[in-house]
């Protein structure tokens, strides 16, 4: 059973190892890795007082799918496992909820994730 939660900074490692798991077999998220997360998240740009609204939804204690904004709201990523495919509409509703700008989201979804 999968439960949602908000970003806590003592889930930064629990996050980087969603990503890195996610393309660990499938590189085709690779514009959005750990690696882009850890450079955004030291980058003084980024919206740090935000933080909190990147949505998690975790199965027991691993992050199975992942919500974020990207720098700042208006752009963000949405993916999750692809054994946890079913949880795709709901991870994407969160992000085009509380992490556009207002004015509108762009979001970064692989094509398979499970919109169709």
């Amino acid at each position: 059973m999968t439960e949602f939660s908000q970003y806590r900074d003592e889930d930064y490692d629990a996050l980087c190892a969603f990503l890195i798991e996610l393309n660990r077999k499938d590189r085709r998220y690779i514009n959005w890795n750990w690696a882009r997360f850890e450079w955004m998240y030291g980058h003084p740009g980024f919206d740090w007082e935000s933080r909190h609204t990147i949505g998690l939804w975790r199965d027991g204690d691993r992050i199975v799918g992942a919500a974020i904004y990207d720098m700042y709201f208006g752009e963000a990523f949405a993916g999750v496992l692809p054994e946890y495919r079913e949880l795709f509409p709901e991870v994407l509703g969160y992000a085009a909820s509380n992490l556009n700008d207002g004015e509108g989201l762009v979001i970064t979804i692989r094509e398979d994730s499970g919109t169709e």
